[in-house]
C-alpha cells in the first residue's frame, strides 16, 4: 500500500479508473484464491 501526502491525493479521472480497475482485478483474483483454498481444505 502506497502513502500518499495530502498535496498528492488529487487524483485525475483517468488515474482513479486505473486504480479502481486494479483493485477489483486484485478482489477478483483474491476471490478466487478464497474458493480454490475451501476446495483443497474440503477434500
Amino acid at each position: 500500500m502506497k502513502l500518499y501526502s495530502k498535496q498528492q491525493m488529487i487524483v485525475t479521472p483517468k488515474q482513479f479508473h486505473k486504480v479502481y480497475k486494479e483493485n477489483k482485478k486484485l478482489r477478483q483474483e483474491v476471490e478466487i484464491l478464497k474458493e480454490a483454498m475451501s476446495i483443497i481444505t474440503t477434500k
